[in-house]
């Protein structure tokens, strides 16, 4: 049985368990995702360990910043001063490798369902097999980042006219972009390749156009290029039939294919850019693969015709991932009690 303490906490009593979903409460609970949200935070769950003592006290608890890049250390140095708070029972779930606590368990794959969106694609039933593609690729940027800003620049420059684009559809002021006008001078942004995404659930995670789904290549551009971290951004690539090539931290393609999909390899030479440690020389060998793999892959409809079964195979894969993703932590369940306490509607 599921008891739900809070929209980020919820007690599952068949395993005897307390899941505190500490990223999503920092984000989506308070106003700033700032050091003093991390105070609101603290108090937060101590109040509530607190008003459940009889229910939790023999739990194990598991603080899950799954969701986003959050060290989780300093939650872990105040709640344990707290007479209701048992380190001995403490699990730690993540999905970068960035705890320094003992008892942690990196989940590369947590963000493989993050808030159902691969439940809600596979809804729709789109018809994959008859998708006319007419450009090689796509590069979806909500969040901007300078690292990001340089590395769209670097590929619309190269592929003025084969590449489609996104670029700050956060929903911020226009201020916000303001850093990174120079960087993509001449062209302006933002850049709104569908709709602008104003809401997180909806447009992010099911875009429902099928304009993304028009490009060969899913130039995935990753939350960070220094920690290996895998965002629903990487599964993406795989559920709407493309091929992947990453911008992201090293060694990322090696741990996807360590999960069993198919980075066409024969296609695209990975290894050429996925070890180098140097970001700006990095981003230059992604720009080189997809040069050379523009050059010799002139018709994209006609190669993804030939690869069309490994698509729909690393689709199969994912969804595996998907199903054992979900008896760790259901999405699901989750997106409802965020919904039910006005989050999202």
């Amino acid at each position: 049985m599921k008891l739900w303490l809070h929209p980020c906490i919820c007690l599952d009593q068949s395993v005897n368990s307390l899941h505190i979903k500490l990223s999503e409460m920092v984000v989506f609970m308070y106003k700033e995702f700032q050091t003093s949200a991390f105070y609101k935070c603290i108090n937060d769950i101590e109040k509530i360990l607190h008003e459940n003592y009889e229910l939790i006290k023999d739990t194990t608890i598991i603080l899950d910043s799954t969701w986003d890049l959050l060290d989780v250390d300093p939650f872990i140095e105040l709640l344990s001063k707290s007479k209701y708070f048992n380190i001995n029972k403490l699990e730690i779930h993540e999905a970068v490798d960035l705890s320094k606590f003992h008892n942690k368990k990196t989940y590369y794959t947590a963000l493989s369902n993050q808030f159902g969106w691969y439940d809600s694609l596979k809804s729709e039933c789109l018809d994959w097999a008859n998708i006319k593609i007419d450009k090689h690729f796509v590069a979806l940027v909500r969040r901007p980042t300078m690292f990001r800003a340089e590395f769209l620049k670097l590929l619309i420059d190269t592929f003025p006219n084969d590449a489609r684009v996104s670029f700050g559809t956060i929903n911020r002021p226009s201020s916000y972009l303001d850093p990174y006008k120079k960087i993509m001078h001449p062209y302006s942004i933002p850049i709104i390749l569908d709709k602008e995404q104003l809401d997180l659930i909806r447009s992010t995670y099911s875009p429902n156009n099928q304009i993304i789904y028009q490009n060969l290549v899913n130039v995935v551009l990753e939350n960070s290029v220094d920690h290996l971290y895998v965002t629903e951004k990487t599964f993406k690539a795989f559920a709407w039939h493309q091929i992947p090539v990453f911008f992201a931290a090293p060694n990322h393609v090696q741990k996807i294919r360590s999960f069993g999909f198919d980075v066409f390899d024969d296609l695209i030479n990975h290894d050429s850019y996925d070890f180098e440690q140097n970001t700006y020389k990095r981003k230059l060998k992604v720009i080189s693969a997809l040069k050379k793999f523009h050059t010799i892959n002139a018709d994209p409809q006609v190669l993804r015709e030939n690869i069309f079964d490994r698509l729909i195979d690393n689709d199969k894969i994912l969804k595996d991932l998907v199903e054992e993703e979900r008896k760790r932590f259901d999405p699901h369940d989750h997106l409802m009690q965020l919904k039910s306490a006005g989050i999202f509607v």
